[in-house]
């Protein structure tokens, strides 16, 4: 190889390298330079942003609340997901094309935009809820009551990407051999079985993948929460994103911000290595 093409060659190479470095990993770094300070790069604390944090009583709810956010919301896409690509799946189901596209519109809707249409749809005088106000029923508030925010607001990103999972579930049933599944119905095999016994096994190393990777995207969850209650009401739908953002951009206190992000940052990578470790001990 002559020196041009060598020299080519590393660059082919190198420049994606220092792409990713430069979009991902410098930033991190630097997040983590400005966790040991206070404010807007104002006072050097050390690691006192970090001893604060278990005695910051909104730290501590805004993980319960993305803890039960992310919970409701894995569970629900993954189920719904499945249940929705296995029934399309059957061969005695119809119109599938016209189907497939109806599951998979909310996919084309911007988060945030999402956020506020159902911000409109849940609002008592329209939608649903203006149903019941004609008919003189008080309906639920059901963004401004703190024990149905969250509720609420789950359902916003359960509608928004159940559509991934039941396309993702979807893909890896058309991967089954259709000769396993035509012998389980030849030989009587209900639909329960044939789930339970030819299905399932196909697809645990997906449902696995895919909870994996919901659960990391839905404990950053932001945009939908941002468009339909900002964190309220009170601290109800604060999630740990949401609270980074109240401290940083409303609170000025980047170096407070940055030490949340990184403990953040730690606990997507501690739950990524468990779940390898758990998928390794399932083989």
């Amino acid at each position: 190889m002559s020196k041009d093409k060598l020299l080519l060659t590393i660059l082919f190479f190198f420049l994606p390298f220092s792409l990713m470095l430069g979009l991902s990993i410098l930033p991190t770094v630097y997040s983590i330079y400005l966790s040991f300070f206070r404010g807007m790069m104002e006072n050097f604390v050390g690691f006192n942003n970090y001893l604060y944090l278990p005695r910051d009583q909104r730290f501590v709810d805004a993980i319960q609340v993305t803890f039960k956010f992310t919970a409701i919301t894995v569970v629900s896409q993954t189920i719904i997901g499945l249940i929705l690509a296995y029934t399309l799946f059957q061969p005695e189901a119809r119109y599938k094309s016209v189907w497939q596209t109806l599951f998979i519109l909310p996919l084309a809707i911007p988060p945030v935009v999402a956020g506020v249409m159902f911000k409109i749809l849940y609002h008592p005088s329209f939608g649903p809820s203006g149903f019941l106000s004609l008919l003189g029923i008080s309906p639920p508030l059901w963004l401004e009551d703190p024990n149905l925010a969250l509720f609420s607001v789950s359902i916003i990103n359960i509608w928004m990407w159940t559509p991934f999972t039941f396309l993702v579930f979807y893909t890896g049933l058309r991967a089954i051999p259709s000769e396993i599944i035509e012998s389980a119905s030849i030989d009587g095999a209900s639909g329960l079985t044939t789930f339970t016994k030819i299905v399932y096994p196909h697809l645990k190393t997906l449902i696995l993948v895919i909870i994996i990777f919901r659960t990391m995207e839905n404990i950053l969850a932001f945009d939908e929460i941002m468009g339909s209650t900002a964190g309220g009401p009170g601290f109800t739908t604060t999630t740990i994103a949401m609270y980074v953002y109240k401290i940083a951009f409303k609170s000025w206190d980047l170096g407070y911000a940055s030490s949340i992000s990184t403990v953040l940052f730690v606990i997507i990578i501690a739950f990524i290595i468990l779940s390898i470790k758990l998928a390794y001990l399932r083989e």
